[in-house]
């Protein structure tokens, strides 16, 4: 597998909802960013094509599309 991933905060620049938001708007190239649960972000790269999905997950929802701020 050559999948690459990070779980993080970066408080400096906002909550994990703002960051996430910002990173998708930003164009940087991605396969997966997930808003986790309000409290971080998860990036997902991989060589090849990109799906560059934005996705949110709370306690008991599972994956919903979108950065969203509650279910």
């Amino acid at each position: 597998m050559d999948g690459f991933t990070a779980d993080f905060t970066a408080p400096a620049f906002g909550t994990p909802l703002q960051v996430a938001r910002a990173i998708s708007a930003s164009g940087i190239a991605y396969d997966q960013l997930i808003h986790e649960f309000g409290v971080w972000v998860h990036i997902g790269l991989r060589a090849g094509t990109l799906r560059k999905e934005d996705l949110s997950i709370f306690t008991g929802t599972g994956y919903i599309e979108g950065l969203r701020s509650k279910p």
